[in-house]
């Protein structure tokens, strides 16, 4: 597994990330007054069994299958991001491609589809492996955290800037099994100047006030 660099100041944004993670734990929504605040439920028969508090500005689309990957996913974004002619897309395929977001933040939240995509603990090897190999993924922090009582893997990497991407990028996947259940959590596509903003700081709070519906 690659080793973290020492830390300097061109690692600031990549510190807060750790910092981050290190004390989501202990971190609480942030007060909001009770109408701004949305709370997810799951349909009956929807495979995505968790429920969550998030932020009314931001955009949420609920889909029960992505293209055979998930069993159902969540997207939450910023709604000022979205092409406009992908929000009528949404509204004749029932889902948003990721282009559709102009290189901009968003959040998923899915339930793994094990029969079509394999074991959950596949993947979490999958990406570290790519992170190992490949020399624009670096790795910044690996470690375990706790939802609703149960232990989940949260793996955050930078993805070097590219010609397609003239960025560094930062993603944040964790991994859950719960009641023979995969969830992968993630938040993609976040630049390094936006750690600690109002989105990343939204993709923690919904973290933290997930529940799993058992």
């Amino acid at each position: 597994m690659k080793q973290i660099s020492h830390f300097n100041s061109l690692d600031f944004p990549y510190f807060i990330v750790r910092l981050t993670g290190i004390v989501f734990l202990l971190m609480v929504t942030g007060c909001r007054p009770e109408n701004q605040i949305g709370h997810f439920y799951p349909q009956k028969e929807s495979e995505l069994q968790i429920e969550f508090d998030y932020s009314r500005e931001w955009g949420l689309l609920e889909e029960e299958d992505f293209r055979g990957i998930t069993g159902g996913r969540v997207k939450i974004y910023d709604p000022i991001k979205p092409v406009p002619s992908c929000i009528l897309s949404y509204q004749e395929t029932g889902y948003l491609d990721s282009h559709c977001f102009d290189n901009r933040p968003v959040i998923f939240l899915d339930v793994w589809n094990t029969e079509a995509y394999g074991k959950l603990e596949d993947e979490i090897t999958s990406t570290l492996t790519m992170i190992e190999k490949s020399e624009l993924h670096t790795l910044i922090e690996d470690q375990i955290i706790t939802i609703d009582g149960i232990h989940a893997r949260m793996i955050t990497r930078s993805v070097a800037a590219v010609e397609v991407a003239p960025e560094t990028i930062i993603y944040i996947d964790i991994y859950v099994k719960v009641n023979e259940r995969g969830y992968w959590f993630s938040l993609w596509k976040l630049p390094p100047d936006e750690v600690g903003g109002n989105f990343h700081q939204a993709f923690l709070d919904i973290i933290a006030s997930i529940k799993f519906v058992r």
